[in-house]
This record gives structure tokens, sequence and C-alpha cells, in this order.
């Protein structure tokens, strides 16, 4: 899952909801984070994506990519299942897309001090280009897309690779819609934060 996943998800703790985004900046023991909080979100961040990674639902996507891109499955995967999140916002979130992800960058501005430097440059390219409400948009996975394959030391097909997730939309959203409420439950699970409390942190006013 990617990174609208991974704030959704988080427990509602501002601490915790950085330190699950924070997961794809960190690597190795977390001990050294600043608080429990924090250190709690990178975990849950890495058992999300090992989650992801081995569940048969994942897989059974990976698959129906065309050779070109199966190699890239996982990030392909991972940006299109955050599309359709949004395209099914409603079902699992109470506030709307566009309340939810202003609110998401003012705390992660307000915690900018416990991020790395690439984390605050990267939360910088969120806020301004308001990455999370642009995943509703194919203008938004194709920019997207774009800038993991810049970031790639190597020649790949990502920045073209809009056009396979959306010709494969329909089969994607089934297996979209069958997989993420497994995932919330084995959140839940790990947590003990009840499904109707993700995002709690973000219905909060600002202050």
């Amino acid at each position: 899952m990617n990174h609208l996943a991974h704030l959704l998800l988080s427990e509602p703790d501002p601490d915790a909801v950085v330190g699950n985004l924070m997961g794809d900046f960190v690597r190795g023991p977390v001990e050294q984070l600043e608080s429990p909080a924090l250190r709690r979100g990178v975990r849950l961040h890495r058992r999300i994506d090992s989650y992801a990674d081995a569940h048969p639902v994942m897989r059974r996507s990976r698959r129906r990519l065309s050779r070109p891109y199966r190699r890239y499955a996982p990030i392909l995967l991972d940006v299109f299942y955050d599309h359709l999140l949004t395209r099914h916002w409603n079902r699992y979130v109470s506030i709307p897309l566009r309340q939810f992800s202003a609110r998401v960058y003012l705390l992660l501005e307000r915690r900018r001090h416990l991020m790395p430097e690439r984390m605050q440059r990267y939360v910088w390219y969120m806020r301004e280009y308001d990455t999370l409400y642009a995943y509703r948009r194919r203008a938004g996975i194709e920019r997207t897309l774009s800038g993991l394959s810049r970031r790639m030391r190597r020649g790949n097909p990502l920045a073209e690779s809009a056009g396979e997730l959306f010709r494969l939309q329909g089969d994607l959203e089934a297996d979209f819609l069958e997989f993420f409420p497994q995932l919330r439950a084995f959140v839940t699970g790990v947590t003990g934060t009840p499904p109707h409390q993700f995002g709690r942190v973000v219905l909060r006013p600002p202050g």
C-alpha cells in the first residue's frame, strides 16, 4: 500500500501518523527514533507492507499485469491501490478526502523536526502538489509514477505504466474491494484500534 493507505490506517496518535509515513524513509532498527508512537508507526508500516506483499489477492493483482510491467508490480499496485482507495473513500472514512489530506499535511508540517532530511523534502512535495488528493485523478497517478521512474537508477517503464493500470481497472478494483477490508481487520488486530477510529487524529481541529 502507498502513502494514503498508510496514513489512513495509522494509530490515532500524531507521532504514529508520522511514523507510519516514515516507514519508507528509514531502514533497520527503530530504537533511535524519538518517541514510542513514532517507533510503533514505523513498525506498523512494515507489518502492513509485509501483509500486503504476501496476500493472495495482491499476488493475483500482480499476475494481471503484462510482462513488461510485472517486475515493477509492487510499486505500480501500491500507487494504484491508493487511487482505488480514493474511488471508494466514503466506504471507509467519514470526512471528505480533501479535508483529510489538508489536516494530514498540517500535522506533518508541525512534526518536520522528527523526520530525516529526505522525508522532509518529500513532505514538502506532498503538500506543494497535494499528492494525497491528486490520487483521485489519472493525471495524479501519472505524475506520481513519472516521479518514481526518475528516482530509479536504471531505465524502467513506470512513466508509461498508467495506461496498463487503467486498462485493468475493473479487475484491480475488484481485487482492492476484496483486499482492503481484510487489511483493515489485520491492522485492527495489530493496533487494537477499531476501524471507525482510523484517521481520528485528522478529525480533530488543528491546534
